[in-house]
């Protein structure tokens, strides 16, 4: 087997995997019966400490990845949380008036 075909087949695997994890993620979340903010946050700290600790290794053994210098990839990922939080905030703020719109649903 060659090295492309092995790396190949490892992101498949890892893709099928990530979307495993995030399916059984919404099935917990369907069975605990906490607030969603303290589920949400909870499930940040959860990926922040994975997150944390899979760049951790990285850095560690291989270097820091060229993603992790460009600033791009950095301003791309501010942009993104203050859009979800804002999209998280309207919907809260919807849905204790009563009429949270669709639209505005947490994704």
């Amino acid at each position: 087997m060659t090295d492309e075909a092995r790396s190949r087949r490892t992101a498949a695997l890892f893709v099928t995997l990530a979307a495993t994890l995030w399916s059984t993620g919404g099935v917990g979340v369907k069975v605990t019966t906490g607030e969603p903010l303290v589920i949400a946050g909870l499930r940040s700290v959860f990926a922040l400490l994975f997150m944390g600790g899979v760049l951790f290794v990285q850095t560690r053994f291989r270097g820091v990845p060229e993603l992790l210098k460009r600033w791009r990839s950095w301003g791309a990922a501010v942009a993104y949380a203050f859009v979800h939080a804002y999209r998280f905030n309207l919907y809260q703020w919807g849905s204790y008036r009563g009429d949270a719109p669709e639209r505005f649903a947490p994704v």
